[in-house]
């Protein structure tokens, strides 16, 4: 318990909370010499919320003299590290449902935050659970419906088979890096007590150091900000009441108003959201440093990615990510290390949904029939298999945009003419985000995209639109337009402390985008 509380004081998490939350997880019952011993290795599964693969060292991050990531860079220095990887929606509980899944929005039902899954199905919680493993989820949110978190399966493990801890559930006073202390804390406590078991476990983490409010801890406020004195400036070290008080009050300002940040102003605000990676990579080095010191690093497959990253004013003048289908939000990091892993680099198109058929794979296991991921293992492994794991990564706005990538070129087709209207464009009078009705960018001549060249180029792309058509008609023909379950006064906070708004009362989807049909008539 002596790491657990250095962690707990070097983090300034209140004593009360962190110390409750650790009792309720004691509650989930670990049984540390449960199950036979076997050569299964541990699977850890790490994922930061936010986290822009680009504004890491190990994918040619270093603007600063001080790098951002050196942790999470050894890691991918020692293991594999995929430039490719792609998600299928710009939002948490969507994303993150996919990678737990292996489905697509459109297949397990969570088009939004705070939506509930379809119908009960296979996940990696099930399907690493018949595999003999213990399976543990430790979450600072997870910004779901609670009835789909009781169908993600770790809510229903038995004691002696896993546990389930959900920070802000626990305890919705907490702040958000109060949260991100007191999963890491909860995780390692267990980490402790799991000494001399031979029973393989599978554990998934999510930190939101990185979202919003950029409020990194005092060491990494100033870490990068060089010497901006700007309107913006937060002293002393910023809180998430004074970031949400001062910059992204500026930050809504300007998104609804269509116009940039001064350069000074932008510089600043990303060196913020870089200070709250840099936190995140401390905390994944104890975490690694743990795993070390409890000789259970080298039996470990750890692997690092996110739910999504975030548009810093590239498309739209726009700051946060939930109406983007730019690379700068759908692009996430992958990185892989540990036993059976080939060291390199892999520039094959995949997407979050393929981690579970792919780490299935890694420890002996074998995927769910009916998933539309698909395995990369033979990749992670170092082969070079005869075909590519997938020609097409997909994304999607919800139940009217779809979005298309392949190695050459994005097509986004909006054929309703939907303007996503997500925060900060909620007000009744507002345009929202601008998506085109067809949008092309030829990634290999743009890859930031840019530059629309769909009345140049479509040509080119006659497959690809056809095949995007048909896939549109069919994955939102299953989805009933339109309507979701509503949410409740305690669900409604939790994402608004985050930026967020939750459908309205009566579960209209329709609020979060306006049509315009008429725009898109050829």
């Amino acid at each position: 318990m002596d790491r657990i509380a250095a962690v707990a004081s070097s983090r300034a998490v209140a004593r009360p909370l962190l110390l409750a939350a650790l009792v309720a997880l004691g509650g989930c019952g670990d049984s540390p010499d449960a199950g036979p011993a076997g050569a299964r290795p541990d699977v850890l599964l790490i994922s930061i919320d936010t986290l822009r693969p680009d504004h890491l060292g190990c994918y040619g991050y270093a603007p600063y003299a001080r790098p951002v990531s050196p942790a999470i860079d050894a890691l991918a220095a020692e293991g594999q590290l995929f430039e490719r990887c792609f998600a299928p929606r710009g939002q948490t509980g969507p994303s993150l449902c996919s990678m737990l899944t292996g489905l697509y929005p459109s297949s397990h039902g969570i088009l939004d935050n705070n939506e509930g899954l379809r119908e009960e199905g296979s996940d990696l919680v099930d399907d690493f659970g018949a595999l003999g493993y213990e399976v543990h989820g430790f979450v600072s949110l997870l910004p779901v419906k609670k009835s789909s978190k009781q169908q993600l399966a770790f809510a229903r493990f038995a004691p002696g088979r896993g546990s389930w801890f959900d920070a802000k559930e626990a305890a919705p006073q907490m702040r958000q890096v109060e949260c991100d202390d007191a999963v890491e804390a909860a995780y390692l406590a267990r980490l402790a007590r799991r000494r001399g078991s031979d029973r393989p476990s599978f554990t998934w983490l999510h930190f939101y150091d990185v979202h919003q409010p950029y409020a990194p801890p005092a060491e990494f406020h100033d870490a990068f900000a060089g010497d901006y004195r700007g309107p913006l400036r937060l002293d002393p070290a910023p809180s998430g009441a004074a970031f949400n008080a001062v910059v992204k009050r500026h930050l809504d300002q300007k998104m609804v108003a269509r116009e940039p940040l001064e350069p000074a102003d932008a510089r600043y605000v990303t060196a913020l959201y870089d200070g709250g990676i840099a936190a995140a990579d401390a905390r994944i080095a104890r975490i690694v440093d743990a795993l070390r010191q409890s000789g259970r690093l080298e039996r470990t497959l750890i692997c690092i990615t996110a739910d999504h990253g975030e548009e810093l004013g590239e498309h739209n003048g726009f700051w946060f990510h939930g109406n983007s289908l730019y690379d700068a939000v759908l692009r996430i990091p992958l990185i892989v290390r540990g036993p059976g892993v080939a060291k390199g680099r892999s520039d094959a198109l995949l997407q979050n949904l393929d981690l579970l058929p792919t780490l299935l794979e890694l420890v002996g296991g074998k995927a769910p029939a009916g998933i539309d991921g698909v395995s990369f293992a033979e990749l992670v492994r170092g082969g070079r298999p005869t075909a590519p794991p997938r020609d097409i990564a997909w994304a999607e706005f919800e139940d009217v945009i779809l979005a298309a990538r392949t190695r050459e070129w994005k097509l986004i087709r909006n054929p309703r003419g939907a303007r996503p209207k997500l925060p900060p464009y909620h007000a009744p009078d507002d345009a929202g985000y601008f998506i085109d009705c067809k949008e092309l960018y030829d990634l290999l001549d743009d890859p930031r995209e840019q530059r629309n060249v769909w009345r140049q180029k479509s040509g080119a792309v006659e497959e690809l639109r056809r095949t995007a058509e048909d896939e549109q008609e069919r994955r939102f023909a299953q989805l009933e337009r339109g309507a979701v379950d509503p949410v409740d006064e305690a669900e409604r906070r939790e994402l608004e402390s985050l930026g967020y708004t939750a459908p309205s009362a009566d579960g209209a989807r329709s609020q979060n985008y306006r049509l315009d049909p008429a725009a898109c008539d050829e």
